[in-house]
């Protein structure tokens, strides 16, 4: 099991951010929500 799968099974919405061969990080539903209300988007 991925750590994406792993996640989804904690009932987190997450998106992974990389190069599409390498995982560079992810972003969770929290950290984007976090992002919009700091810098108003």
């Amino acid at each position: 099991m991925d750590i994406s799968e792993e996640m989804y099974r904690l009932n987190y919405k997450i998106m992974l951010v990389g190069d599409g061969e390498k995982i560079t990080g992810v972003l969770t539903e929290e950290d984007i929500l976090k992002a919009i209300l700091k810098f108003g988007y």
